[in-house]
Order: C-alpha cells, then sequence, then structure tokens
C-alpha cells in the first residue's frame, strides 16, 4: 500500500534518483518519478493537466522503502546518501517524457542502478524497438 507524502521545499530539479533519506526510524529510496494520470486532469478540473505536467517535468516522485520504521509527520526527511552519477528527478522526466526515444538519454536512464524495474524494462524496451508505449489512457483516461 503506497501513502502520499508532501514535502515542502523538495523539487524535481533537486531530488536524485536514488537519493536515500532517513525520515524517523524508517529509510527511504526514490526509485522513479510518478508518472502523471488523467486523475490530476479531473482532481483540479483542468483539462489535459497531466499532459502539461508531464511536458514540463513536474511529476513528483516514488519512494521504495529500504528500511522499515515507525515514522511521524514530524520528523524531518534527512539526506543520507546520493550517488556520484544520480541525475535528478527533471533530468529523468526530460529523458522519458520530453525526449523519449532520443538513444543518449535512454543510455543515461539505463545507467541509473537505483531505476525501479518497470521504468528500466520502457528502457530497454525503447532502446531495443525504438518505439513508445501508449500513453494515452494514463494521461487523458482513454486510448485515443
Amino acid at each position: 500500500m503506497g501513502e502520499n507524502l508532501s514535502t515542502e521545499g523538495m523539487l524535481e530539479e533537486t531530488v536524485c534518483l536514488g537519493d536515500r533519506y532517513r525520515w524517523g526510524e524508517a529509510i527511504i529510496e526514490v526509485s522513479q518519478p510518478r508518472s502523471p494520470c488523467y486523475k490530476l486532469s479531473q482532481r483540479w478540473g483542468i483539462d489535459r493537466f497531466s499532459v502539461e505536467m508531464q511536458a514540463l517535468s513536474r511529476c513528483g516522485w516514488l519512494y521504495r522503502v529500504i528500511q522499515p520504521g515507525r515514522v511521524s509527520v514530524h520528523d524531518a526527511l534527512v539526506l543520507d546518501e546520493r550517488e556520484s552519477n544520480a541525475l535528478s528527478i527533471q533530468q529523468v522526466c526530460e529523458c522519458f517524457f520530453v525526449d523519449p526515444l532520443n538513444k543518449e538519454g535512454l543510455h543515461r536512464l539505463k545507467q541509473q542502478t537505483k531505476l525501479s524495474d518497470s521504468w528500466m524494462s520502457k528502457v530497454v524496451h525503447r532502446l531495443e524497438t525504438q518505439t513508445v508505449e501508449n500513453w494515452n489512457f494514463r494521461l487523458l483516461g482513454r486510448g485515443e
């Protein structure tokens, strides 16, 4: 089960793939950008809002739990570890969403060992086939 975590001062251009944070007793790690979906547009009542957020690389990100533990809203997120070659979430979004078939960008993503398995399989598929998966249902809620 996932939970939403809202923070102040953390942005796509400053948070990197693989960043490990201590949060209370837990350790969490950034695993991938969030893929915007049509529910954003519904929530805010703005047509194509999800499309715009994706185009702007304002997607947010997902964490994986490395060490479970008790946490509180009063506990700070403290950056414990960052890999030297880590791409920012904004850079990952630009490679994956903005220029999705750029071979140089895809190879940069393929070198990110902390990228989630699901995203890595899409990167490999794009490199092998030079095709991008259909985003219409995710972004628009319909298969056009």
